[in-house]
This record gives C-alpha cells, sequence and structure tokens, in this order.
C-alpha cells in the first residue's frame, strides 16, 4: 500500500493511476494543482457545461518535491525602490492656477472680456 503523493512509490504507476483517474473522474486536483491538494488527491464527478474536465496532479519524484520545497521556504526577491527625486525637483513648489490679482485702490473694474 502508498499513498497517491509519495513520491517514493514507482513514480510509472503513479502516471498511469493519474491517467486512468483523468480519463473516469471530471476532476482530478492533486498536488501541483493548489496549496490545498498537495498532500492529496481530489476525485469527483461533477458535470460542467460543454463537458469541461479538469485534471490538475503533477506526479512528482523526488527532485521535483525537493525544488517545491526550497520554492516554498526561499526568502522572496528583495523589490527594488524607485530612486529618489532630485533635491531641486523635491523642493519646487506644484504648479497651480495663476493668483488672484487684486486691483489697485482707484482703478475702476474692467470691462467683462477684457484683458
Amino acid at each position: 500500500m502508498f499513498r497517491l503523493t509519495d513520491f517514493s512509490a514507482d513514480k510509472e504507476l503513479r502516471t498511469r493511476i493519474k491517467e486512468a483517474a483523468c480519463a473516469r473522474f471530471t476532476t482530478v486536483l492533486g498536488p501541483g494543482s493548489d496549496g490545498y491538494h498537495e498532500s492529496h488527491v481530489h476525485l469527483d464527478i461533477i458535470e460542467r457545461r460543454g463537458g469541461f474536465r479538469l485534471c490538475q496532479w503533477d506526479v512528482r519524484d523526488k527532485e521535483m518535491e525537493m525544488a517545491a520545497l526550497e520554492a516554498e521556504t526561499a526568502e522572496p526577491a528583495a523589490i527594488p525602490m524607485p530612486k529618489p527625486k532630485p533635491a531641486a525637483i523635491a523642493r519646487a513648489p506644484a504648479p497651480g492656477p495663476e493668483p488672484i490679482r487684486k486691483r489697485p485702490a482707484g482703478e475702476p473694474p474692467r470691462e467683462r472680456g477684457a484683458r
């Protein structure tokens, strides 16, 4: 007896079992499909529109299992930060609307539309 996800079991036998399962069941999820199916194989016969079938199961060997384990435990790559802005640009005031010019005392108001 062995587990279908046991990489020490014969890989060719597990591959044949996967192929048979994917031919019989409409859903086959195992290691490599998502994080919920890394330690077991999920099978079901749900009917889908258009006869759609889902077969996602990586039949792993010891090297693949070790690589997957290393990928899970590896530190994330450093994300580079953007370069700082030059000091002159950082201190410059943001452009905005022109200030409203006050009319000097005693100056008559302009007609509308005149500049």
